[in-house]
């Protein structure tokens, strides 16, 4: 009863993550278009530096680095806990694509 529980959570917190995602990836068209104001993702260099690192880099090694230890020690939710990581890489890559078009919009002139 217990698993089935833990499942569900998984299952119920992957699903809101993919809608979190898929809500920033609209939020990005239309503030590309210029249908949204969003300036309030406005960050200075050095947190931008590094948020694009553990996008870039650290959030997906950390994905395959879990899903391949669990699965090699057989431990469970491997998959589960790596989707998860991804769909935060991918909410966070978002963020600093609105980020970086923003900084491009306020620096053009």
């Amino acid at each position: 009863m217990v698993a089935l529980l833990v499942i569900l959570l998984f299952v119920v917190g992957f699903q809101f993550l993919v809608i979190i995602a898929l809500y920033a990836d609209r939020m990005i068209y239309m503030y590309a278009k210029g249908e949204v104001n969003m300036s309030f993702l406005k960050m200075d260099d050095r947190v931008y530096d590094i948020l694009k690192w553990l996008a870039c880099l650290c959030l997906p090694a950390l994905s395959v680095l879990v899903k391949t230890v669990f699965a090699v020690w057989q431990l469970p939710f491997g998959d589960e806990i790596s989707t998860t990581i991804m769909a935060i890489d991918a909410f966070l890559g978002a963020i600093l694509g609105i980020s970086h078009i923003q900084y491009v919009k306020d620096n053009e002139g």
